[in-house]
């Protein structure tokens, strides 16, 4: 199990904060139709990633702070923030290893 903080506010590249949450972008990364390679999504990965998405928009409603994820769903977020710019997929990435947020 890794928790993440789904709460913790992204930064853009001003170092300013935006209104969006580790929770959003992971949520958002899971529903694009291509990987961080540039290939679609296909087949039954599309049903986890659904299943995924739910799980944490869930989580979201609820207002929760900070979430538990299996480490096989950690491997498929990882891969799905790929498909974002550096700046998301790099902060995104670092909730997901639990590291806290470097930017201010």
């Amino acid at each position: 199990m890794q928790t993440v903080a789904i709460a913790q506010t992204l930064y853009d590249m001003e170092f300013q904060p935006t209104p969006f949450t580790v929770g959003q972008g992971l949520a958002n990364s899971l529903i694009l139709e291509v990987k961080g390679d540039g290939t679609p999504v296909r087949g039954e990965e599309k049903i986890k990633r659904f299943n995924l998405w739910f799980k944490i928009k869930h989580n979201l409603a609820r207002e929760q702070k900070v979430m538990d994820f299996e480490s096989s769903e950690v491997v498929l977020l990882k891969e799905a923030v790929l498909a974002f710019s550096p700046l998301v997929a790099g902060q995104l990435n670092d909730a997901l290893d639990g590291v806290a947020a470097l930017l201010p």
